[in-house]
């Protein structure tokens, strides 16, 4: 972003009253303004989210894992029933598929993006998509695309890693 200031209004001359400045957008991750402004989460949710974000960007890897864990923690107390939230981690990890339909937003998508195709096939002189329902299509169709073929490699890229800084990979 440039900033002009005292600027005479002379195209290409830079008077010596005139001053230009330069502000660069500060190096490193960002929050998701999904996240931090949604609706979805609770607010100490979002603090953690931000906290995991804020120390990533100081490049403290080991302040970034234990925050992240302990994002994923707070994902999962927010998730399951109060009997379930004293549980270790690991045990709440195993829980959410009972308490939580974890297949529901998957089918969700894909519905939306099918009535949304069919919205756009057929002729109707009442209803045709619009750029935002496009929009919205194609970002999630991204995701769900991500989440089948994208994320499952990532997965088991972390996994190998871990396993290589631990040492149990061959």
């Amino acid at each position: 972003m440039f900033f002009l200031l005292n600027h005479k209004g002379e195209a290409g001359i830079l008077a010596s009253e005139e001053q230009l400045y330069i502000h660069a957008k500060p190096p490193g991750r960002e929050a998701l303004p999904e996240i931090v402004d949604g609706e979805g989460l609770d607010d100490p949710l979002k603090r953690a989210y931000v906290s995991a974000i804020n120390v990533f960007n100081t490049q403290e890897w080991g302040a970034t894992a234990v925050l992240t864990r302990r994002l994923l923690e707070g994902a999962t107390k927010s998730l399951l029933p109060p009997e379930y939230q004293s549980l270790p981690l690991a045990k709440q990890v195993a829980k959410l598929p009972e308490t939580k339909d974890l297949s529901e937003p998957i089918l969700k998508i894909a519905d939306a993006i099918r009535k949304g195709g069919n919205l756009g096939a057929h002729f109707d002189l009442e209803a045709e998509p619009t750029q935002e329902v496009s929009q919205l299509m194609l970002d999630l169709a991204e995701e769900l695309i991500e989440y089948f073929f994208v994320l499952p490699a990532r997965i088991e890229e972390l996994h190998e890693k871990i396993e290589d800084l631990n040492g149990t990979n061959p």
